[in-house]
């Protein structure tokens, strides 16, 4: 019966997002009765290594939600292929057009809305206003909550959020229309709710894709879909629509001052628009030929493969003191390899580089990023760069030439030690390398994971190079990107660098032999 499309991305929009998408996503499947019936969230452009929006919220998520949800994932790679150049993180045209391409075509119609909202019926139930309703072009005007109202809401239980917004809607005059003078959307704010036939949209060619910039999509939509018709209609006598306000936190969309985004031009997409039909854009709106990663929450989480458990004792130690220094470089392999699963869990589809030498760990990581669809490569080639998208660094070094002191195992300082110091800073020099050509070609940034490199020799030979993350030193992981300065400046950086280093030890020296001068002269004056 009804197909409803929703867009969000993982990034902190506007305040408290996770329980403003909790309390649409469950109240709308709380009023979905059929089987064909579902909601298609299209997560836009969240970083690779994150979770999806919905995925990120789905403990607040009721059953019944999970049943009807149908995720779509648009990657930034895929994004960046398809947003016309958009300076947004998120393209709502493109989106909502993806998910037009892949809904369900048992239904006869779709509602396209914001992850904001709360629809109240107010006699029966959805399945029997829409079995009643004529074809057509539907909208309701928007009902603000404030903040302070809609967040003592229990985002799992739809049926009290409904009693108590349709009690806030008498008490605090919520229900309050705001009319403007345009036929074809007759209520202020209308991407809320816009409800029309699922062929309607099919016929008309979807949203206008060159709407890269901020605003008016959905005046747009409603302006054709009016042509269309011949008409807009309310569904006010029927049903309310709230929504969930979000502006404590302001954010690019809601900026009155200073820098702001360019808008999409109201005279070209609104009022120069006279035909229903986005002629330029034939077949290819929604992207019908490209492979959108779906994900539903119903599938079982494929957690890494368990550790060695810990047989005599419930804890294990080790020291970050100045004699535990390359002590790293020794890691437990059972106890790091969570952490680098935690770095790899939501990636699809892409390679990853390893440059190190432990065989356990390259084992356990093809194992883990295979089941992921996802590949480790050794020797990259270029028509791999772009689907390049994680570099390991792992500093590990062998057990075979490791001594102990007072409890702490770290590497011996023999040959076969500077002779892995040399060989490790040339390949970790020869993975940034590849990095500046993968920048000059256009690519995104590939992802640097370090493994045994805080407390370590290779801390300090490197650290220039990158913008690494600071994490729990527990973990021997750390994360980051290789900086634009080392990228553009390129030889001359690493020279100055290098520079840096020499006359920092020509210092030291001069200091040291100062001290042991002055210790002479003390000792002879006595």
């Amino acid at each position: 019966m009804l197909s409803i499309a929703i867009v969000g991305r993982n990034d902190s929009h506007g305040y408290n997002m996770h329980k403003r998408l909790a309390i649409c996503l469950n109240g709308l499947a709380h009023l979905l009765e059929d089987l064909d019936d579902e909601i298609l969230f299209v997560d836009c452009n969240t970083r690779d290594d994150l979770p999806t929006l919905a995925e990120a919220i789905s403990d607040t998520l009721t059953e019944k939600t999970k049943q009807h949800l149908r995720i779509f994932r648009v990657r930034p790679a895929l994004f960046r292929k398809m947003c016309r150049g958009s300076s947004l993180p998120i393209s709502e045209s493109l989106c909502k057009n993806i998910a037009i391409r892949r809904s369900n075509a048992k239904n006869r119609w779709f509602l396209s809305t914001t992850s904001d909202i709360v629809l109240l019926i107010k006699e029966g139930g959805l399945h029997g206003l829409l079995s009643s309703l004529k074809d057509g072009f539907y909208e309701l005007p928007r009902f603000g909550i404030p903040e302070m109202l809609w967040e003592t809401l229990p985002r799992m239980d739809p049926e009290k959020i409904r009693i108590c917004i349709r009690e806030w809607g008498r008490t605090f005059r919520l229900n309050h229309v705001v009319h403007v003078d345009r036929p074809e959307i007759l209520y202020d704010a209308p991407g809320d709710f816009q409800l029309c036939l699922r062929e309607q949209l099919f016929q008309i060619g979807g949203f206008d894709e060159r709407m890269v910039d901020c605003y008016h999509q959905d005046t747009n939509l409603a302006r054709r879909l009016h042509l269309l018709n011949g008409v807009t209609q309310s569904l006010l006598e029927h049903a309310y629509c709230y929504h969930c306000d979000h502006t404590l936190l302001v954010d690019y969309l809601h900026k009155k001052s200073g820098k702001r985004l360019p808008a999409n031009d109201w005279d070209f997409f609104v009022c120069g628009v006279t035909s229903p039909f986005v002629l330029h854009q034939k077949e290819i709106w929604g992207g019908p030929k490209e492979e959108i990663e779906e994900i539903r929450l119903q599938d079982v989480w494929r957690e890494p493969s368990p550790v060695k458990g810990l047989k005599d004792r419930d804890y294990t130690e080790e020291f970050f003191t100045p004699i535990s220094k390359n002590s790293a470089l020794c890691y437990d392999l059972n106890l790091v390899f969570p952490f680098v699963c935690n770095q790899l869990n939501h990636l699809r589809d892409l390679s990853m580089l390893y440059v190190g030498r432990h065989a356990a760990m390259m084992e356990k990581l093809k194992t883990f990023v295979g089941e992921r669809g996802c590949e480790i490569v050794f020797v990259p080639e270029d028509r791999s760069l772009e689907k390049l998208s994680v570099i390991f660094i792992d500093l590990f070094y062998e057990y075979d030439f490791v001594e102990e002191r007072q409890g702490i195992k770290r590497p011996q300082k023999h040959m076969y030690f500077s002779a892995y110091k040399k060989s490790t800073i040339k390949h970790v020099k020869a993975a940034i390398a590849l990095e500046k050509k993968r920048r000059r070609l256009g690519y995104a940034p590939a992802k640097f994971i370090f493994i045994g490199l805080e407390h370590t020799w290779a801390k300090r030979k490197f650290f220039h190079y990158f913008e690494l993350a600071l994490t729990q030193y527990s973990s021997h992981v750390s994360y980051g990107y290789v900086t634009e300065e080392a990228c553009k400046r390129g030889g001359a950086h690493m020279r100055k660098i290098r520079e840096y280093f020499y006359y920092a030890r020509q210092v030291k020296k001069i200091i040291r032999k100062g001290k042991e001068t002055i210790q002479y002269l003390r000792g002879s004056s006595r």
